[in-house]
């Protein structure tokens, strides 16, 4: 017996046989952000795979991804890698974690160390709330290539914002797309000491 609504288990259907689309259209649905908070359509997609391809990025790693759906499609849609961060790996290796889409990796294992100290992986954080954290993920990241997903001015809150004041000045906006109509940006920001293109 399941205690997920039709639309829930649409979305795992999908993903179980997968396709994509079918995941993007199931999600669009829900009104919560049960799986995911923003509400991305393949064009959205599209926006981060082309961006990472003209940034030279082989890599983005998710910080705070949650159950990965947004990773996991970023992957099959465009064929982006994409490695998804945890921190409390009891939780989400226990029995009343949500279902996972994509593979964890968790601070204290060795591919933590491996990924977090390449220069040609991205970092994204969608819907992070921790600003020191951050913070923090910014100070031992060697990379040029920052991705933040979240709303902007439509009643939601997450730290960094898109548009953060107190991200730092060495990062500076490079390409932003909004999500439909919905109040979440895509804001991909670039160090300001490599000229990169």
């Amino acid at each position: 017996m399941s205690f997920l609504d039709p639309a829930h288990e649409q979305v795992i259907e999908s993903f179980m046989k997968g396709d994509w689309e079918a995941v993007i259209e199931a999600q669009a649905v829900l009104n919560e952000p049960y799986f995911l908070w923003p509400k991305p359509n393949k064009n959205d997609l599209y926006f981060i795979s082309d961006s990472m391809k003209r940034l030279n990025i082989e890599r983005i790693l998710s910080i705070g991804c949650g159950c990965g759906l947004l990773e996991w499609l970023l992957m099959v849609a465009s064929g982006v890698k994409v490695t998804g961060i945890e921190i409390d790996k009891n939780y989400w290796k226990s029995k009343y974690a949500r279902k996972s889409f994509i593979d964890l990796v968790f601070p204290q294992e060795e591919a933590f160390s491996e990924n977090i100290c390449k220069d040609n992986n991205a970092l994204m954080f969608c819907y992070f709330n921790d600003m020191d954290a951050f913070l923090e993920y910014l100070n031992i990241y060697p990379g040029h290539c920052l991705i933040i997903i979240g709303p902007e001015n439509c009643g939601r809150h997450t730290a960094p914002s898109p548009y953060d004041e107190n991200i730092p000045n060495e990062w500076q906006l490079w390409k932003m797309r909004e999500i439909a109509t919905t109040g979440d940006y895509i804001c991909i920001y670039t160090k300001r000491k490599l000229n990169i293109l």
